[in-house]
């Protein structure tokens, strides 16, 4: 063939190309905008029944974290009976991952339901949350039931999850807007938007009718031990632990606050320390060190619930016993 022939082929070639890069771009950009017309009509109804709760939240993490001199500071209508019974929600995070929001956010992604939750809050009848039809977003479960943080259908936990309202809060957020502008082809903006139909249906209804019944905010900031090395396996086959995991699993002071979700006002701030020791009754068994390394870091969570729950409970009785006229064993008129 001629060269010119080939020129022709090239030509033809890249007006093909150039043509078909611009009819998928105009494509492309215009499914991008339908998605972010949803996200903005979602963020107008939605987003303000949901952004100032968890934004409050966030500021009051930041406050319990930035204290220097941490002092305990307990308000007089707080009791335990009643924090424990009132509907609540519930964030845990390590104290050197919430001192600013972005961090606050990443780390809450993560945070769970644990060993404290478990032996500070009362949930009478409450099914277990790890058992129920498996799932991987709420809209594969049935009405009135989410998928909560083990990936189970079951219904909404007491106390509710801080964690759960930032799946339904990211959404909503910037992050999701950036996700969407930055996606390169249509399987990413379907995926973006199949995710955004998902959450808008089921988890911040969820979150909006959860939040707006919640009594009170519990924050749990753990504190890293001065020389705490980075995530190592130190024995063949044993799993990585998260940084997370491996503060909790060892002796280590914890910060509590508790707030008057409605007004603000702070119920608890208290510093205790999450220490246990496992008795084993009976035979002795080996557990796999996964199971050990969480039955440890819930046996310390539960430590450090069941102390501040004995503070409340001993300072509750102290007062009663002043107000009916007697004073406490031990001290002098």
């Amino acid at each position: 063939m001629r060269p010119v022939f080939w020129l022709w082929v090239a030509l033809l070639f890249a007006v093909f190309g150039v043509t078909y890069w611009r009819i998928e771009a105009g494509r492309l950009a215009s499914q991008k905008s339908g998605v972010s017309a949803k996200q903005r009509a979602i963020r107008t109804s939605l987003g303000p029944r949901l952004l100032p709760f968890v934004e409050r939240v966030e500021k009051w993490v930041a406050e319990l974290a930035n204290i220097e001199a941490m002092e305990e500071s307990i308000a007089a209508d707080a009791v335990w009976d009643s924090i424990a019974r009132r509907p609540g929600v519930y964030l845990r995070l390590l104290s050197s991952n919430s001192r600013d929001v972005a961090s606050i956010r990443r780390a809450a992604a993560i945070s769970l339901n644990d060993g404290f939750t478990s032996c500070f809050f009362i949930r009478e009848g409450a099914p277990d949350p790890t058992q129920g039809p498996k799932c991987d977003s709420s809209v594969t479960c049935e009405p009135g039931l989410l998928c909560n943080e083990w990936d189970v259908c079951s219904a909404v936990p007491r106390p509710y999850n801080v964690r759960l309202a930032y799946r339904a809060w990211r959404i909503l957020s910037d992050d999701f807007t950036r996700s969407l502008q930055e996606a390169t082809d249509d399987l990413q903006v379907r995926a973006l938007d199949r995710e955004l139909d998902q959450v808008a249906k089921v988890d911040v209804p969820v979150a909006i009718e959860v939040l707006q019944r919640a009594r009170t905010v519990t924050v749990v900031l753990d504190e890293v031990p001065d020389g705490l090395k980075q995530p190592i396996r130190t024995q063949p086959g044993e799993l990585l632990l998260t940084e997370e995991q491996r503060v909790q699993g060892i002796p280590h002071d914890a910060r509590v606050g508790i707030w008057d979700a409605s007004t603000g006002a702070v119920l608890v701030r208290w510093r205790g320390r999450a220490q246990s020791r496992l008795v084993s009754v009976g035979r002795r068994m080996e557990l796999d060190p996964e199971v050990a390394a969480a039955q440890t870091r819930q046996a310390n969570s539960c430590v450090l619930a069941t102390s501040l729950k004995g503070r409340l409970l001993n300072r509750g009785a102290s007062a009663s016993v002043v107000e009916s006229g007697r004073a406490p064993a031990g001290s002098s008129n």
